[in-house]
């Protein structure tokens, strides 16, 4: 179209990553909901973290089981 600003390309998100109270529940959540298994589940002390690989883009749940409180 003449005299219309052109657009910029958005680059695709090849990362996105949430942090959640409960890792177990919503590891099978997005198990079931994303129909994938993890390619990823490692624990690196502080924070532990399950990694799906969703068609080019890299989904992670992170937990930081220190920071939960225990149950009363």
């Amino acid at each position: 179209m003449k005299g219309s600003p052109k657009t910029k390309a958005i680059p695709s998100i090849t990362h996105v990553a949430i942090t959640v109270t409960d890792l177990a529940v919503s590891e099978a959540w997005y198990t079931r909901v994303l129909g994938v298994e993890p390619v990823l589940d490692e624990d690196t002390g502080p924070f532990h973290h399950i990694v799906y690989l969703v068609g080019n883009t890299l989904f992670g749940l992170h937990g930081f089981p220190e920071l939960v409180a225990p149950p009363a």
